[in-house]
């Protein structure tokens, strides 16, 4: 089983990975992450951080280290950058930043939940969805930047309406899309929706220290055709 994993990260993408600095104690620094990445010849790591665009702390590693598995950053869209602030997207992407994270912890739905270890000031969550349950015009206005970039938007931990109305309207704009770590409590998605998703066109991001369905991962998961990607 242990070679099978190792083979497995051969030329590998690691989508969300938490390094420091961080506002929440992390178990590794940046550079340690990438240079344990090129160790089992992984081919890129996705460094997120909760408050900062990490794209210069990636730029950085990619410059001054001669690893073979690059470090790639992007921007969550919590209340530090604007919340769905859509010129810190363009900053982000504008810099090489790949990734557009929805809110993650100042999400309303993460909130329903109570603050996070390491969450530092009360504060109101954010939606994406106006008082008639559309769409807000900052969340159009961030579907055509990422469009503009070729980059990919990430559903953070929205709720599940919201993730879905996301996606589909991201998809419709031909913009890359990934449903983030379904299977965990706060942003929990049956898998019924999953294979929704992910036969419309998004990428679904398993976390596999949060599968909470072992039995129906053999079962239900791989039962997408050949274009869901899961």
């Amino acid at each position: 089983m242990e070679d099978l994993i190792l083979d497995l990260l051969i030329g590998s993408y690691d989508l969300h990975t938490h390094s420091s600095p961080s506002h929440v104690k992390r178990s590794i620094d940046d550079i340690d992450l990438i240079k344990e990445a090129n160790k089992y010849n992984m081919s890129g790591v996705m460094i997120k951080n909760h408050y900062e665009s990490t794209i210069g702390r990636a730029q950085l590693i990619n410059s001054h280290f001669n690893f073979n598995t690059k470090a790639y950053g992007g921007i969550a869209l919590n209340y530090p950058v604007g919340g769905l602030n859509p010129y810190a997207c363009e900053s982000s992407l504008k810099l090489g930043g790949v990734f557009i994270w929805f809110p993650t912890r100042d999400s309303e739905n993460s909130l329903k939940y109570g603050n996070m270890k390491g969450d530092f000031f009360s504060r109101k969550g954010i939606s994406i969805l106006n008082d008639k349950g559309k769409l807000k015009k900052e969340v159009y206005e961030i579907i055509e930047v990422v469009k503009k970039y070729n980059a990919v938007i990430a559903t953070g931990h929205l709720s599940v309406e919201e993730s879905i109305i996301l996606c589909e309207e991201s998809i419709k704009n031909k913009v890359k899309t990934v449903l983030t770590h379904p299977d965990w409590l706060r942003t929990d998605i049956d898998i019924g929706t999953q294979l929704m998703l992910a036969k419309k066109g998004s990428n679904i991001r398993k976390s596999l220290g949060q599968f909470r369905r072992w039995r129906l991962l053999k079962k239900q998961v791989f039962k997408c055709n050949e274009k869901s990607r899961l």
